[in-house]
């Protein structure tokens, strides 16, 4: 696949509403862990809290450059695509890398939004990860989905 990374107005834009949706759904998986905690407490039934244990699928790119990373963008060339793995993260760890993300780039493919690359400022000169917005919006329909009462 052949992939940009590049930023405009627009990607601020999609990147902001990515990390405001990132926050909403940690907050919900922290409210579903004391609702766990509240039941077991009471000895209650737990409810099913679908969200806590919701996986999500991303790339992990290895780390490969030996220049170091320069500012808040990665290149591509500075991670291996031909050792790349397709993964599943837990959403709370997703969401957590999504709000900590140090290098964060909209990523394109044929000229269409394709997804975002970020890692924290610790996995710079590990890892990069990159979350397609159709798995994303799929995330966002299913907690919307099981967050209802």
């Amino acid at each position: 696949m052949n992939c940009i990374m590049r930023t405009n107005h627009n990607e601020h834009r999609i990147s902001r509403e990515i990390l405001y949706s990132a926050v909403a759904i940690r907050k919900i998986i922290e409210d579903d862990k004391e609702a766990r905690a509240i039941s077991r407490q009471h000895k209650w039934k737990e409810p099913p809290l679908e969200v806590l244990r919701k996986r999500v699928p991303v790339r992990k790119f290895p780390y490969i450059s030996e220049d170091g990373v320069v500012g808040h963008t990665a290149s591509a060339s500075d991670y291996d695509n031909q050792h790349a793995e397709n993964i599943q993260l837990d959403l709370n760890i997703l969401c957590n890398k999504i709000i900590h993300s140090y290098i964060w780039s909209v990523v394109y493919s044929n000229k269409r939004v394709y997804g975002v690359a970020f890692a924290s400022d610790k996995e710079k000169t590990k890892e990069l990860y990159l979350l397609k917005i159709e798995d994303w919006l799929e995330v966002l329909q299913f907690c919307a989905e099981k967050a209802t009462v």
